[in-house]
């Protein structure tokens, strides 16, 4: 009986690895870390005041927001300092989903960056 090695049965590559990739996978790695050092220091804890002016400046954006009025959602802070939520309510005032000031922020700047059309695929025109 003939026992064939593993390899033969299963196709697989070899892969060999240049200096040039080994150097370029490097470097890739060091701007991830860059990148992440970076996001870092953009973060910086805001204070009481400076959060509330934020989440009430987003809060009059979404208001604004044709697609919200048609939707006829609303947005409300409650509470003041480090316990700010922010509520979202549909038409008929139930609520939909209660957010930290933080989290609001984050979602409306996201929101800002997006330019994509929202909605309904069939409802968009190309």
């Amino acid at each position: 009986m003939k026992i064939n090695p593993l390899t033969s049965g299963v196709p697989y590559l070899r892969l060999v690895q240049t200096k040039d990739d080994a150097h370029s996978r490097e470097d890739a790695e060091q701007r991830r870390q860059n990148k992440g050092d970076h996001s870092e220091e953009k973060q910086e804890p805001r204070s009481d005041t400076e959060m509330s002016q934020a989440v009430d400046k987003a809060l009059e954006t979404f208001s604004a927001d044709p697609q919200t009025r048609a939707s006829g959602l609303a947005a409300a802070a409650e509470g003041s300092g480090p316990g700010l939520r922010v509520v979202l309510k549909d038409a008929q005032g139930k609520v939909v989903r209660q957010f930290t000031g933080e989290e609001f922020l984050r979602l409306r700047e996201a929101a800002a960056q997006d330019h994509r059309a929202r909605g309904k695929i069939l409802d968009q025109k190309y």
